[in-house]
């Protein structure tokens, strides 16, 4: 499995990686593509293994992936409680907490059957 991505190649390789390194996380691709290109003539591509420097993003948000975990799993939990399993979350922005609602009314779902 690979990403690809293209860009100008006024663009620094490191900061498209960078941008991407949550994403690749998150879907846990290893390799990496990146092709520059001049007016749409590419002149530079590269193939990489971003395995160790997905490790390291990985490391650096350790907190942030346990308070991540924390929430998917009281999301779930809620789910779960509920008949439909069905439920809204909200967020006002700001300093506001999410906040859990069940779905109130006759709403149609998203997702057919």
């Amino acid at each position: 499995m690979f990403d690809l991505k293209t860009r100008s190649a006024r663009k620094v390789y490191t900061d498209v990686l960078k941008g991407e390194l949550p994403r690749l996380w998150f879907a846990q691709v290893p390799n990496f593509i990146v092709g520059f290109h001049n007016r749409g003539v590419f002149s530079d591509v590269r193939v990489e293994n971003v395995q160790r420097e997905v490790e390291e993003w990985e490391e650096e948000q350790k907190p942030q992936l346990k308070k991540l975990a924390a929430l998917l799993r009281t999301l779930i939990a809620f789910g779960r409680g509920q008949p439909s399993g069905r439920f809204e979350l909200v967020f006002e922005g700001g300093d506001s907490a999410l906040e859990l609602r069940v779905v109130g009314g006759v709403a149609s779902c998203c997702i057919s059957d």
